[in-house]
């Protein structure tokens, strides 16, 4: 049987990037980071303008935020009509992202859902799973996993071990280095 070529695609969220420098020290992990690096000039990374906001607002001393600001051009999804029309109303409020008077939005997260639920990017986050939820549950204290439960989101990496996951699906193992 043939192996087919792993065509995955990955939409980075902001806590996965932070993440990333956070556990990932560049003086002591370089071999770690040429890889990311390499995954980014394959196109096999994505990040949309709210996540490249929210590193250059909170995080512009990472030295994750100074790479993903220089391969803009390989990284960057533009938002389309499509991606906009996957945000309606009902979908905002069924996930509680907003509440039916507009009011709590989470900035990046809805965008993030609406790339990956349009294009089939596997959603990478460092967000684990809330439980617990109830209808009244503030939009904040929902996280990124939940979501993707609610709108069928099928495809995600999230948690304590994202960046073991991902690496290893794309034949990079951590036990080398």
């Amino acid at each position: 049987m043939e192996t087919l070529p792993n065509t995955a695609k990955y939409l980075l969220d902001t806590s996965a990037l932070v993440e990333f420098e956070d556990f990932f020290n560049p003086n002591n992990w370089q071999p770690v980071w040429d890889f990311l690096f390499e995954l980014g000039k394959r196109g096999k990374i994505v990040i949309i303008d709210d996540v490249y906001l929210e590193l250059d607002r909170r995080f512009s001393d990472y030295k994750i935020t100074k790479w993903v600001n220089d391969n803009k051009d390989k990284l960057h999804v533009i938002y389309t009509l499509e991606h906009f029309s996957y945000l309606s109303d009902e979908v905002l409020v069924k996930c509680n992202i907003i509440d039916e008077h507009h009011t709590n939005p989470v900035y990046a997260d809805p965008m993030l859902l609406a790339v990956a639920g349009c294009d089939g990017y596997i959603l990478v986050t460092r967000e684990n799973k809330a439980h617990g939820l109830q209808p009244n549950t503030r939009p904040e204290k929902i996280k990124i996993p939940n979501h993707c439960d609610t709108l069928g989101i099928k495809d995600y990496i999230h948690g304590n071990h994202v960046w073991k996951n991902l690496l290893e699906k794309e034949g990079f193992s951590l036990k080398k280095h």
